[in-house]
């Protein structure tokens, strides 16, 4: 969701999401909110916890991007005079509410390589539009800052730090950190011991890598020790694991094309994604090298269709109806 700031005492703004989905409750959270420089003069970031949820939110002057969550009705009500703009085929879960719930009102669609937006002389776009995947569509849009050569992502790209995000309260780390039904359930059959959890570095740290885990994976393998899975997907440029299996294999023909025409068409430096670290310094090399399972599923995509094309010349060749995907 985008939202222009039209105000006689603000120099005008453009704050933008890129993703299509929307959860009902998160506009009754409230947390801290930290703000940083991204680019001098340029890109301001906004940075909070949000349940589930880290994002990350850039404030481009004469047009800029934000990432989410925008939808807070006090957002709306601030500027009730705001131009609004959504990614297409807009929904939320667990019921899909209509926009005017979340006080969005008069919204207007982006389009893949729109250039009569108010903002097309600055931030190019571009759209991945897929078809549903579970329980609704994914779509998100990418924006290109050309000035400062940023590329802003919401889902599609993360870069995890090593240390605990400073938005992140030590209550709840330190809550992730204790031995809970969580981590009962996932101790194949482990003893899982039950001393309480003190506040130093050590239980910090164990609750923000158990926090992450349990963030980009539907159920981690090891959270009673987490160190060796959290290494794996910490300090890189990486695709989400749960984005990964639920989304992109399903569709990695259009995630492709929408990763090669982004890579060929913007020469980006740094990358600011909605959750995690934010800015990330990386070229189009490093989000292609994030994108390489994709080659492997789109091998995998063509060899079963050689097996159709076979069978359809051959009667006599009885095969599967469905061919089990690999994720």
């Amino acid at each position: 969701m985008c939202l222009e700031v039209l105000d006689s005492r603000l120099t005008s703004q453009f704050y933008g999401n890129a993703a299509c989905t929307r959860l009902p409750f998160s506009v009754l959270y409230v947390a801290l909110l930290l703000e940083s420089q991204a680019v001098k003069g340029c890109i301001w970031l906004f940075e909070q916890e949000q349940a589930l949820v880290f994002s990350s939110v850039s404030n481009l002057k004469d047009y800029g991007s934000m990432h989410p969550l925008l939808q807070r009705r006090s957002a709306f009500r601030k500027f009730p005079r705001a131009r609004i703009w959504v990614a297409p085929r807009q929904w939320s879960w667990p019921l899909n509410f209509p926009l005017e719930f979340f006080g969005i009102f008069r919204a207007k669609t982006l389009k893949d390589g729109d250039l009569s937006t108010l903002w097309a002389v600055e931030i190019e776009q571009k759209v991945l539009n897929s078809p549903e995947v579970g329980i609704g569509p994914y779509v998100e849009v990418a924006f290109y800052h050309k000035r400062s050569r940023t590329l802003l992502v919401t889902d599609a790209v993360i870069y995890v730090p090593r240390q605990p995000l400073e938005c992140i309260g030590k209550e709840s780390l330190l809550a992730s950190a204790e031995n809970g039904l969580a981590v009962k359930l996932l101790s194949k059959g482990k003893e899982v011991p039950q001393e309480p959890v003190v506040d130093n570095k050590m239980n910090r740290q164990k609750g923000w890598e158990r926090m992450v885990l349990q963030i980009l994976f539907l159920g981690p393998s090891n959270l009673l020790e987490p160190n060796a899975s959290f290494a794996q997907m910490s300090q890189k440029l990486i695709v989400s694991p749960i984005v990964k299996t639920l989304v992109f294999s399903k569709v990695p023909e259009k995630v492709r094309d929408w990763i090669d025409s982004t890579s060929r068409d913007w020469r980006f430096k740094r990358i600011i994604p909605a959750h995690f670290s934010a800015p990330i310094n990386a070229s189009r090399s490093d989000f292609l090298a994030a994108f390489a399972f994709l080659d492997d599923l789109l091998v995998e995509d063509t060899l079963l269709g050689h097996h159709s094309l076979f069978s359809s010349h051959h009667s006599w060749v009885k095969l599967p109806v469905a061919f089990p995907r690999m994720t």
